[in-house]
């Protein structure tokens, strides 16, 4: 009786590794080396390009549905789009990397009709280096503060504050626009243009008619600087009657 409980217990195990065993290999099946490359450190403007191979371990065709990049910066071409079984195609991905900086990261999406992972993602990865960041022959945009609270305010008064624009960059700064975030702020400036070290005084006035309670007010400064083309000064005041 023992004996015919073990090899009924072996018999099922044996059943349940088989049908195992036929979900993973039966069916097409999308399979690729590496599933994250990195393309290391590299100029900005340069166009990267590699060949991802595409493998078929299943046991039917494998049909290639669709591709799709996560920016128009990348390009994807198949060689071809059905694979068959024990058989391989190449992807072929270029990244244009002009206007990027920094660490990049750009995925790809793979569809096909593989029995078990109907999409397929893959990662690509660098690091753009701009020639002039890494000279730093760039313009700086500095403020002397990037916010300021003042507290209680009357409502109707008219905040006056003077708030300092400095480059300490080694090219010219451009001041193209300061712009506030409403109306009831106006600002005033003179010089647009900062050589290395060369400060410019924003005069604000920002009027508090009209509002009651806690309120938050911006000023936007649009330069050439490298770093963040848009830089903002915030500020904050509760307006009480």
């Amino acid at each position: 009786m023992l004996n015919k409980i073990i090899s009924y217990s072996m018999l099922s195990c044996l059943f349940f590794y088989i049908n195992l065993y036929s979900q993973i290999v039966m069916g097409p099946r999308l399979k690729v080396e590496n599933y994250d490359y990195n393309f290391g450190k590299v100029k900005q403007g340069e166009i990267l390009s590699c060949k991802i191979k595409l493998y078929n371990i299943g046991t039917e065709d494998l049909e290639i549905e669709d591709i799709k990049a996560s920016c128009g910066c990348t390009d994807v071409e198949l060689d071809k789009s059905t694979i068959p079984s024990g058989g391989e195609a190449v992807l072929t991905v270029k990244y244009n990397t002009a206007g990027a900086e920094g660490y990049q990261k750009k995925n790809i999406w793979i569809f096909s009709n593989d029995a078990v992972e109907k999409e397929l993602k893959l990662t690509l990865s660098v690091t753009v280096i701009d020639p002039d960041v890494e000279n730093d022959s760039i313009p700086r945009l500095e403020l002397s503060e990037y916010e300021k609270d003042f507290g209680d305010v009357k409502e109707g008064k008219i905040i006056d504050y003077e708030l300092k624009i400095k480059n300490t960059g080694k090219r010219t700064l451009i001041i193209k626009n300061i712009y506030p975030s409403c109306g009831c702020t106006v600002v005033d400036f003179k010089k647009k243009e900062l050589k290395f070290g060369e400060e410019e005084r924003v005069k604000i006035k920002l009027d508090t008619k009209g509002f009651l309670g806690k309120i938050k007010k911006a000023v936007h400064i649009l330069s050439n600087n490298k770093y963040q083309n848009v830089v903002s000064f915030y500020m904050y005041a509760n307006v009480i009657k």
